[in-house]
């Protein structure tokens, strides 16, 4: 089992600075242990006889998820919108209200050959299947998503963290203070010279904000792993993966933004720290839903 809060005591040099500067923004809250919900998108193709299968994949921010073993879809709950993305036709609605099942076809996990949606209600009959015949994407905006065993049951492991957020509360604070510090320094190079003392203070604040990021993460993601998440261990490392090569890519396009910055290039280290922010939201976006797989 977890061990309850294991990522909440430890500290780091900055860490007092730091989260004054996060609760100066609001950002600490009893809520900390509520993950985001995200975007993904189902990619498929058409089987083309009885005897093969569709090929499919799920997406979230461009990185295509591990299925874990035993995994036959995935539930998407709470979708603000769901609908089929295919090339050419016009976008067409899943017409399903509440939270949907994503059946992904393979040969260990029933008769279907191509991916079926359908509300997770057993009082509804909304089912649906991929419109025009041809291969597209199932678009599934701001949702919480899990993957389900061929019975409809959710493949997540629940001996995790008490209260906490799996990855640690000031992480979790942290990831939001870091793009609002990126896009008071956009707001900043938008106004000119008069104000480079302003926007010097901000480049080494968000740069300090972001290191404080990654140490987090790398501990945290070092503590997790001290344990086995069963079946979908190796999912959820690959969202690990993934949020540190996001923190990696933030910090990076961060050293752009400043260097740009200095060499007078505003237009340049206004975009470079546009992808910063992005970059931040992808690390959020990724740890999050691997919370959600550890509650």
């Amino acid at each position: 089992m977890f061990k309850q809060g294991f990522n909440a005591h430890h500290s780091h040099p900055m860490r007092t600075t730091l989260r004054a500067a996060a609760l100066a923004v609001g950002l600490v809250s009893a809520q900390a242990a509520t993950a985001a919900s995200a975007d993904y998108y189902v990619q498929y193709s058409i089987s083309a006889s009885p005897a093969q299968f569709a090929a499919t994949s799920v997406t979230l921010d461009g990185q295509t998820l591990v299925k874990p073993a035993g995994a036959c879809g995935m539930r998407f709950e709470y979708p603000e919108d769901a609908d089929w993305v295919v090339p050419v036709y016009d976008d067409v609605d899943t017409h399903t209200q509440g939270h949907i099942n994503v059946w992904l076809p393979s040969d260990d996990c029933g008769a279907w050959t191509n991916i079926v949606v359908e509300a997770d209600d057993d009082d509804a009959d909304d089912v649906g299947f991929p419109p025009y015949g041809v291969p597209g994407t199932l678009r599934v905006l701001d949702a919480y998503a899990y993957w389900i065993d061929s019975g409809g049951n959710k493949l997540v492991y629940k001996h995790c963290c008490g209260a906490d957020y799996v990855y640690g509360n000031e992480l979790r604070a942290l990831e939001r203070q870091a793009p609002a510090e990126l896009g008071a320094i956009k707001r900043l190079l938008r106004g000119g010279p008069s104000t480079l003392g302003n926007l010097t203070e901000q480049l080494a604040q968000s740069e300090q904000t972001l290191r404080a990021i990654s140490r987090e993460l790398t501990y945290a993601i070092q503590q997790r792993r001290t344990q086995f998440a069963d079946r979908i261990e190796r999912s959820v490392r690959q969202l690990e993966d993934d949020a540190t090569a996001a923190v990696n890519a933030a910090l990076a396009a961060q050293v752009n933004c400043r260097n740009s910055s200095k060499a007078g290039d505003g237009v340049n280290a206004f975009y470079a720290c546009d992808a910063a922010i992005d970059a931040v939201k992808r690390a959020g976006a990724a740890t999050d839903t691997a919370h959600n797989w550890l509650r």
